[in-house]
């Protein structure tokens, strides 16, 4: 009978904190359990994300592929074969094909500025690329990139100095340590926009003084890696001009927000250094006058591609010639099969990342915001 009672008696305190400290137990691990295992899904998802995209990268390059592998022509050259590839690929769609017609109007705006003060630029890299086997911009390409001598831009952006429709941007850009020249509209919500990339005039060419130049670039990323520079380390970007415009289509960061006597300092030691090793290149014998020139310098303010050659032959690139390119003309190198030749090792080229399947300078949230559709809308149909 005792035995009974105690059975439906009240438990005793101590086994009772028993209990709840062993549910307690199991509940964590449960809880741990749960976690680790939404961790593992959340890797799967990401793993299947990137399967999906590679997929799709390895599709549309089988149908470019099998479009040009089903035509037999005997008399083509391989060469042949390769600008046909570009020539036959689908054009853009969507708001990358809008953000295309935009970048191009702007570039006719900038072509005519520049044809009209006997400004020298050509058409360089994908851009290049583009107008010589398709007269288009390639499908995954979402801004234009041209060269400049140094005194040209400098020459230009006096020009825009009072313009009401354009100007030249000047970004300072922390993460590959170089400085973006933007020919872009006043328009705040218009997205696109032109980089400029800044030559120098050189002297002679050999691959002593292009290898020279490489070594001269990555002394001055040590430079900068060593320099305090505070607000450039927070900010990333920093914007030499004024007032509201998007700059940089890349990054989502409000010119207006950046405090100016900090920025005015950074900016300070950054362009310093800049001309610091622009004069080195004079002083070795590198970098010259226009009238002593033999050679075009690929400079130190742009974007440092290891692989890339930085010095050319100036009879490579002047005079530019005409090419047409979506309805008008552009400047492109004298030579420009030789010069793409000496950008890309086995051109013209499939890309076997991302940016075969979207664009990748222009942030999508920008380009799909109402206002930025408007504005290009507007743009293009002006």
């Amino acid at each position: 009978m005792s035995s009974i009672t105690q059975k439906f008696l009240p438990p005793s305190s101590a086994s009772f904190h028993h209990f709840e400290k062993t549910a307690s137990q199991a509940l964590n691990r449960l809880e741990a359990s749960s976690r680790a295992l939404d961790e593992k899904l959340s890797l799967i998802e990401e793993k299947l994300s990137l399967i999906d995209e590679k997929s799709s990268i390895l599709q549309k390059q089988i149908s470019i592929y099998s479009e040009v592998a089903l035509k037999d022509n005997k008399e083509e050259t391989s060469f042949d074969t390769r600008v046909r590839l570009f020539s036959l690929l689908p054009e853009a769609t969507g708001q990358l094909r809008k953000c295309q017609k935009a970048t191009s109007k702007l570039m006719k705006a900038l072509g005519e500025i520049l044809d009209k003060n006997n400004i020298e630029y050509w058409f360089g890299y994908g851009s290049l690329l583009g107008a010589y086997t398709r007269q288009s911009p390639i499908p995954w390409d979402d801004d234009i990139d041209i060269c400049m001598h140094r005194s040209g831009l400098e020459k230009l952006m006096k020009i825009l100095e009072d313009s009401q429709e354009y100007q030249v941007t000047k970004i300072y850009d922390w993460y590959v340590r170089c400085i973006q020249y933007r020919f872009c509209s006043k328009d705040y919500y218009l997205p696109s926009f032109i980089d400029i990339g800044v030559w120098d005039y050189a002297t002679e060419y050999s691959e002593a003084k292009d290898e020279r130049l490489r070594q001269l670039r990555l002394e001055l990323m040590d430079e900068f890696n060593k320099a305090s520079l505070p607000y450039w380390d927070e900010r990333k970007l920093l914007f030499a001009t004024k007032g509201k415009q998007i700059i940089s289509a890349t990054q989502i960061v409000e010119p207006e927000t950046q405090d100016k006597k900090r920025s005015r300092k950074d900016i300070s030691v950054i362009e310093g250094l800049f001309d610091k090793y622009i004069q080195k290149a004079y002083d070795e014998g590198i970098f010259c006058n226009e009238d002593e020139s033999s050679s075009y310098a690929y400079s130190f303010d742009n974007l440092y591609m290891p692989k890339r050659q930085m010095l050319f032959d100036k009879k490579l690139i002047h005079p530019t010639v005409k090419i047409p390119y979506e309805g008008f003309e552009v400047s492109c190198p004298k030579k420009t099969k030789d010069f793409l030749d000496t950008c890309y090792s086995s051109w013209p080229y499939i890309p076997n990342d991302s940016s075969l399947i979207r664009g990748g300078h222009i942030n999508n949230i920008i380009i799909e915001n109402p206002l930025a559709e408007a504005a290009m809308n507007k743009f293009i149909a002006d």
